[in-house]
């Protein structure tokens, strides 16, 4: 790509509208954003043994979750709702960066493959898919989001997906040790010394 390159500067031209946009509050969540998840890396750097795990692989909410399951009076604490909200809003404004925001004119609307696969969700859970899901691209997506959540443990294997079984015999000796047999003393002769 050249500098002179036309998709160079309509890029550029992109790239400085969005940021005019950025208004004093959009900032402020974003920099709040920021700081919530500062203060949990250091938190998580000083009570785990090994942080390098978790500090750079874990996402936001998977770092809120550790943190909460840490603190003595979970229950209690106003704090874990706050956080949330925050996060909630910081996702808001991150994912309508580019303008769309969910019924607003000049939205994208949601995509064919979008109406159907939340056509299927739908059916499967029988449910409705509500009009202002179908408003924008946006919306339906966090429609589709929020009905594919599964409870932990609720999740099941389609019946064609299942691994095949295994076709050697199951050694059916007795259930101490490891299951290795040990070799037999008298087969082999030990080794002479050197």
């Amino acid at each position: 790509m050249k500098f002179d390159d036309a998709r160079l500067e309509q890029s550029r031209r992109e790239a400085e509208d969005r940021i005019r946009n950025f208004n004093t509050l959009t900032l402020a969540v974003i920099r709040s954003h920021l700081l919530i998840e500062q203060t949990m890396d250091n938190f998580l750097e000083a009570a785990l043994f090994h942080p390098e795990y978790v500090c750079k692989t874990f996402g936001f909410d998977q770092k809120v979750k550790l943190c909460r399951s840490m603190c003595f009076n979970e229950d209690g604490d106003q704090i874990w709702k706050i956080v949330k909200a925050a996060n909630e809003l910081r996702n808001t404004i991150a994912h309508s960066l580019g303008g769309e925001t969910a019924g607003k004119p000049g939205s994208k609307p949601a995509s064919p493959a979008q109406l159907l696969f939340a056509e299927k969700i739908a059916q499967e859970k029988g449910v409705v898919i509500a009009d202002e899901a179908k408003a924008s691209s946006a919306a339906m997506s966090a429609w589709i989001e929020s009905n594919l959540r599964i409870e932990r443990g609720k999740r099941r294997r389609k019946p064609g997906n299942t691994p095949p079984k295994s076709t050697m015999p199951k050694w059916r000796g007795s259930n101490k040790g490891s299951g290795r047999r040990k070799p037999d003393a008298a087969a082999a002769p030990p080794t002479p010394a050197r």
